[in-house]
């Protein structure tokens, strides 16, 4: 039963209610085509530092920020994201339990 809402109400989907479709798909794209973002992406792959890191200097006696490459892993994985992004994912075959592909199988997508 609803605490301040009508207790005959049904529920579900109703008329202009929620986040608009793609419309997160909308802001990631609109992040990610400004040159910053894009200068990001490529120090990453590039081996640049860009992870702050923290160390104990020596001389100084205090500690100093220094910038890091990223890691081996996140720089592959990275460059596959941006990759992929920009010539699509390659496609994946359709596979029974057993390991054999699927046959007769048509797939439709619908238009966003």
């Amino acid at each position: 039963m609803l605490k301040n809402g009508n207790p005959n109400g049904k529920g579900g989907k109703r008329e202009g209610a929620g986040r608009l479709s793609g419309s997160f798909t909308r802001k990631c794209l609109k992040i990610a085509s400004q040159p910053k973002a894009l200068k990001f992406l490529n120090d990453v792959i590039t081996g640049k530092g860009v992870e702050p890191t923290v160390v104990w200097n020596r001389k100084t006696k205090k500690n100093e920020v220094i910038m890091v490459p990223a890691s081996a892993d996140t720089r592959v994985k990275v460059w596959e994201k941006v990759g992929n992004r920009g010539a699509g994912s390659p496609p994946q075959a359709l596979m029974n339990p057993d390991g054999s592909n699927l046959s007769g199988l048509v797939l439709i997508r619908a238009a966003a």
